[in-house]
């Protein structure tokens, strides 16, 4: 991706508002902690990429917006991968959402758009996140367009104490998987 494309997808997500996020996050409450954040072109256009490692997850109540039913959902494990993938030339409102997400990731309500730049640089040229967590808790929503219910994250903030921790425990998480004897 060239510098300059680069720069103006960075200031329009600095420049957004906050809205909501769509993604495959499971019903549930959690830690996430972050293993990679890119800005990437793809097939399908730019897109940014946040993967990261469960830390904490708790299963919660849920009800089916459509039916109205309880449902059971299997939270997370620990340990296990989530990725996210917003998809920048299809849908503005992942601008905003990216943006909420980074200002929770660093317990911040607001940012002049110059410095979110440079943090958004940061998270994405560098993976300076790594290791650094945010809380999450789902909430159920129908889209607009297609009348389909997605699942959808509220970030909290989690005071930022020793992302070195995280790096080596997912380091470990890595480790223990390689030595792990293939099942048939």
């Amino acid at each position: 991706m060239a510098t300059g494309q680069r720069k103006q997808i960075l200031e329009r997500i600095a420049k957004s508002s906050v809205s909501g996020s769509g993604n495959s996050l499971r019903d549930s409450r959690g830690r996430l902690v972050v293993k990679r954040m890119a800005l990437e072109d793809g097939f399908n256009g730019t897109r940014f990429v946040m993967d990261t490692i469960v830390a904490l997850c708790a299963k919660i109540p849920v009800t089916s917006i459509k039916t109205g039913q309880p449902l059971d959902i299997t939270p997370h494990t620990v340990g296990e991968e989530v990725n996210f993938v917003w998809m920048l030339d299809k849908h503005e409102s992942a601008m905003g959402n990216i943006k909420d997400l980074v200002l929770k990731l660093f317990g911040e309500a607001e940012s002049d758009p110059v410095e979110l730049v440079e943090s958004l640089e940061a998270l994405t040229e560098s993976n300076a996140g790594v290791g650094m967590v945010i809380d999450y808790s789902t909430v159920r929503k129908e889209t607009k367009a297609n009348k389909v219910e997605i699942v959808i994250p509220k970030w909290e903030t989690v005071e930022q104490q020793n992302p070195e921790h995280y790096k080596k425990w997912m380091d470990s998480l890595k480790s223990a998987a390689q030595t792990q004897p293939a099942q048939a």
